[in-house]
């Protein structure tokens, strides 16, 4: 894979209409030194409410040799034609190119401020984000970080053309004895659950921070290993050896499907996030409807008399898997309760965003060491917090 943000003849259509990218030994080293033409996926990520959402067009680039008349000199570049994706890129977007093994070349822009962008930097350390447009570098898929890839980037590295490996495959025959390996899927509440119960050697009191990635990241290894379990079937027969696939019915099983992971992968942050309280003897209320001022908060702590009696010694805890713009929302709801925490997962959030949810009495709570960039409370300093009101 090759890794770089775009330069502005790259994606200013009025500066330049070339519709080409420089072939530099990055490329090269990707794509060979032979003109090929290759099938290609464009593919361009906009953040959506629960996670990156996809504008695509499928047709082809080809990889060639400017000078090839010329007997000492080459100029490769990759032309690309005019299509949707490409036509929305702006200068210093982030831009991927990725080389299946099938020959399959996909190209995919991420814009420069979007939580795609942070993403992808983040989990294949292309240092996109302090750095000015340049020439493309290699960048292996392999190198994704290892520190627990969840729903968004799964998605991410499939828009690039990666399938993500589960870790733990031999855990399905586990799975399967639990849940029976049917469609429909077990509720949040048991499968997380279950997943702590696997991780046996997982402390929430002394550890609360390692603990709580533990179980996310479990959670979110093992649901993608019996996801596939469960829905091959289904995919099977709604799709394989079919004469004529039908558009509509294929977008909304393919829809329903997707945000069934977003979903349940937040209702699963917050019951481990209810485990890990529990764990360290935080009280706390889990409203289930709006309270009169329209308030819904995911926790408070202490108690539901304390919230309703406008006690001082009240505090509320947000749990989202990713932020984006969200924590507006949350910024703006109880306001007579002084005591605010954002607790998210997300490894993408800006310090400019930090910043803003500081000034509007937002705490934001990361688990160690993702909370050292942006100086913010960890899950164990939470715990310390809370426990006194």
């Amino acid at each position: 894979m090759a890794a770089k943000r775009l330069s502005a003849v790259e994606a200013d259509r009025l500066v330049s209409n070339q519709h080409e990218f420089n072939g530099v030994q990055a490329l090269k080293d990707l794509l060979g030194t032979s003109e090929r033409r290759f099938p290609t996926r464009y593919v361009y990520l906009h953040d959506d409410e629960d996670g990156p959402s996809i504008v695509e067009f499928v047709s082809t680039s080809l990889w060639y040799d400017a000078r090839a008349a010329h007997p000492t000199r080459s100029e490769f570049r990759l032309y690309f034609p005019e299509n949707e994706p490409m036509g929305l890129a702006s200068e210093s977007d982030f831009c991927f190119l990725a080389l299946g093994h099938d020959g399959l070349l996909t190209i995919v822009i991420a814009p420069e401020d979007s939580q795609a962008a942070q993403r992808l930097d983040i989990l294949f350390q292309t240092h996109l984000t302090s750095s000015k447009p340049q020439a493309f570098r290699v960048v292996t898929m392999g190198s994704a970080r290892d520190r627990g890839i969840d729903m968004i980037d799964v998605t991410l590295i499939e828009a690039l053309g990666g399938t993500p490996e589960p870790e733990n495959p031999s855990a399905l025959a586990r799975l399967i004895e639990q849940f029976g390996g049917n469609y429909p899927l077990p509720s949040t509440m048991a499968f997380t659950g279950f997943t702590r119960e696997l991780c046996i050697d997982a402390d929430p009191v002394s550890e609360p921070d390692a603990t709580l990635s533990l179980w996310f990241s479990t959670t979110n290894d093992l649901f993608l290993t019996y996801e596939r379990h469960v829905l091959q079937p289904i995919l099977d027969q709604e799709f394989a050896n079919l004469s004529h696939i039908d558009v509509d019915r294929f977008f909304s099983v393919a829809t329903r499907f997707k945000n069934s992971r977003f979903s349940r992968s937040g209702a699963s942050f917050e019951h481990h996030l209810a485990a890990l309280f529990t764990a360290n003897q935080v009280s706390f209320h889990q409203p289930r409807h709006k309270y009169p001022d329209g308030a819904k908060p995911d926790f408070i702590v202490p108690s539901d008399d304390a919230y309703r009696a406008m006690n001082s010694s009240v505090a509320l805890v947000a749990a989202k898997t990713s932020v984006k713009e969200r924590w507006r929302q949350i910024a703006t709801e109880a306001r007579h309760v002084p005591t605010r925490y954002l607790a998210t997962m997300d490894p993408a959030i800006s310090v400019s965003a930090a910043d803003d949810m500081a000034k509007n009495n937002l705490q934001l709570v990361l688990p160690k060491p993702l909370n050292v960039r942006l100086a913010t409370l960890s899950y164990a300093e939470l715990i310390n917090r809370l426990k006194v009101l």
